[in-house]
C-alpha cells in the first residue's frame, strides 16, 4: 500500500464528519461525491505549504457538499418551456395563444409575446426594464399554470 492509499484510508472518517456536520449523512450520492473529493485532496495535497492534510481535505469535502447543493438548487428551478413556445409559434394554434394571454397582466403578455418572437430572457429584461429574475419568475408562473404544477 502506498502513501496516498494510506492517507486516504486514515482520513475516511472526515467524510462522515462533514456529512454529519451538514446534516446530510443519509444521502448516498453525496457521500460518494465526498469520497471522490477526499481522493482528489489526497492527490492535490502539498506538504510544503505548511498546513495539515486534515484541514485541506475537510475544506475540499465541504466545498464539494456546497457545490452539490448549489447544483441541485439550479436543477430544481430549471424547466423546459421550449415545447410550449413552439406550439404557440404555430399559427394554427392562435386560439391557444389567445387563451394563454387572456386574463394575464400586461407584463406577462409582453413576456410571452417576446418569447414567441424568439427573444431571450436577458433581451426581454432589457426591453421591459425589469430584472432577469422577474422575467424568469413570470415565465415560470405561466409554465406552472400550463402544466398544473
Amino acid at each position: 500500500m502506498d502513501n496516498e492509499e494510506k492517507l486516504f484510508l486514515e482520513n475516511m472518517k472526515l467524510v462522515t464528519y462533514a456529512l454529519n456536520k451538514c446534516k446530510c449523512f443519509y444521502d448516498d450520492d453525496l457521500k460518494q461525491e465526498c469520497y471522490l473529493a477526499l481522493w482528489k485532496a489526497v492527490k492535490a495535497f502539498d506538504e510544503t505549504r505548511g498546513f495539515k492534510f486534515s484541514t485541506f481535505a475537510m475544506r475540499c469535502i465541504l466545498n464539494k457538499i456546497y457545490m452539490t447543493w448549489r447544483d441541485r438548487d439550479k436543477k430544481k428551478y430549471q424547466w423546459d418551456y421550449g415545447e410550449e413556445i413552439e406550439k404557440l409559434r404555430d399559427y394554427e394554434n392562435y386560439t391557444y395563444l389567445v387563451d394563454l394571454l387572456d386574463g394575464k397582466d400586461v407584463d406577462v403578455q409582453k413576456i410571452i409575446v417576446l418569447l414567441i418572437q424568439g427573444y431571450s430572457q436577458r433581451e426581454i429584461k432589457q426591453i421591459l426594464g425589469r430584472s432577469q429574475s422577474y422575467v424568469r419568475n413570470r415565465i415560470y408562473k405561466v409554465w406552472r399554470e400550463l402544466y398544473n404544477v
